[in-house]
């Protein structure tokens, strides 16, 4: 049978385990590790050798969202009347740790062709904010994304680690994405 007490035990059990790959990735600098807030935070660029008007048609257009982001997402599709812009929502469907869980992103930024922000409500965030920026650059577009984002309690314990993991698919997604723009015939 299980008891309250065994919960507690076992959530003790893996704050303590935990508390030294926090400690480890602290120290190195490592980018999974949390911030002063405590939040996770992720950041990431790359130059990708198109025109900032193709990027920014690439990144914006929602079909392309699951193919080149490395984080889960299933499909996204905007769901509030008009273009696309500040108060927009787009309604999305992703996995966690192979389950699905849907998501509402609400824009908080909009400048064409340069940067977009959005809040993303839903499991398994508490909040999550999201800003993409393109800048020309001489070899074409510098393409960054960050996200800073709170976890619900049960990832927070598991944070340390599938941290390292979706860290390394954000960056693949981000390789990903390039391979994806730099396909498309000019």
């Amino acid at each position: 049978m299980f008891r309250a007490t065994d919960a507690v035990w076992f959530s003790t059990f893996l704050e303590k385990a935990f508390a030294a790959r926090l400690r480890r990735s602290a120290v190195r600098g490592d980018p999974i590790a949390p911030k002063g807030d405590h939040l996770p935070h992720l950041e990431d660029s790359i130059v990708i050798n198109r025109p900032i008007d193709e990027v920014w048609a690439f990144v914006t257009d929602w079909f392309n969202t699951p193919r080149m982001t490395g984080s889960g997402i299933i499909g996204l599709r905007q769901t509030s009347p008009g273009p696309l812009g500040v108060g927009s929502i787009l309604q999305g469907r992703r996995t966690v740790l192979g389950f699905e869980t849907r998501n509402t992103y609400t824009g908080t930024e909009w400048d064409p062709p340069h940067a977009f922000a959005a809040t993303v409500e839903g499991r398994p965030f508490r909040s999550f904010v999201s800003r993409v920026t393109l800048e020309s650059t001489a070899d074409g577009t510098r393409l960054a994304v960050l996200a800073d984002f709170e976890l619900q309690p049960a990832m927070k314990l598991l944070w340390p680690v599938i941290g390292p993991f979706l860290r390394r698919r954000w960056h693949a997604g981000f390789a990903h994405a390039k391979a994806l723009v730099e396909a498309k015939p000019r």
